[in-house]
């Protein structure tokens, strides 16, 4: 959970500014598919009760796909310090944008299973949360696709 923790209180999600579609890249869409595709299977398994499945489901996407992937790959955008010149600062915007919601609905459906450290971390998102002073309170996500 270390790994969540970090990638979760990065700095850099504090921009809420929507983005527009025309500016994602191949591998916005592909972290945006896998997070569709998560919540598919996460709903699926969770109706029929396969715990394990779900569980699963949740380490490779945040683990593998998000920050294996995806972080590491943002990097490259990101100031590493606060006096660092922002190259591109559109793509950072994006980048942010992409962070908070990716983490919103990652805490969201890891809420289940994690209760503590995601109403600790979805209290501190930087994000409108519906008036939702917890977590618990905050819907289900949905899955995109039946």
């Amino acid at each position: 959970m270390r790994k969540a923790w970090l990638s979760e209180t990065c700095k850099i999600i504090q921009d809420r500014q929507d983005t527009d579609i025309q500016s994602l890249t191949i591998l916005d869409l592909w972290i945006l598919s896998r997070l569709s595709n998560l919540t598919r299977i996460l709903n699926s398994s969770l109706r029929s009760f396969d715990f394990h499945i779900a569980v699963h489901c949740l380490y490779v996407f945040w683990w593998h796909e998000f920050c294996d992937v995806y972080l590491e790959y943002s990097k490259q955008y990101l100031p590493r310090t606060e006096h660092d010149v922002i190259v591109d600062e559109n793509r950072r915007k994006v980048i942010a944008r992409l962070f908070a919601t990716v983490a919103d609905i990652y805490l969201r459906s890891a809420a289940p299973f994690l209760p503590f450290l995601t109403e600790e971390l979805y209290s501190t998102l930087p994000i409108i949360k519906n008036g939702d002073a917890s977590i618990h309170q905050a819907a289900f996500p949905a899955s995109l696709v039946n």
